[in-house]
């Protein structure tokens, strides 16, 4: 998996983030596929399920939590890509 996404831009892309190895890059690329698909990062948000859901009644505000919607393997890897960095 490897040796045929080394060819892609989005690979070198990622590599260069801290925290992401050769196989997360390659699990991104996997579950993403075609990141030029999206047109904005709010898309992109919307299909990891990490775009932030607000519960507002009146003037009562609750707390921010994520939607969890989206592509929940993508998901993971991320989660647990946050917590190797340090």
């Amino acid at each position: 998996m490897v040796e045929l996404s080394q060819g892609r831009t989005e690979y070198h892309v990622l590599i260069s983030f801290p925290g992401i190895g050769e196989a997360t890059a390659v699990r991104i690329i996997g579950e993403l596929g075609d990141i030029g698909r999206f047109k904005s990062h709010k898309q992109l948000n919307t299909y990891v399920g990490i775009d932030v859901m607000r519960y507002q009644l009146g003037n009562t505000y609750y707390k921010d939590k994520i939607n969890k919607r989206g592509n929940n393997k993508l998901r993971k890897i991320l989660f647990y890509m946050i917590q190797t960095i340090d």
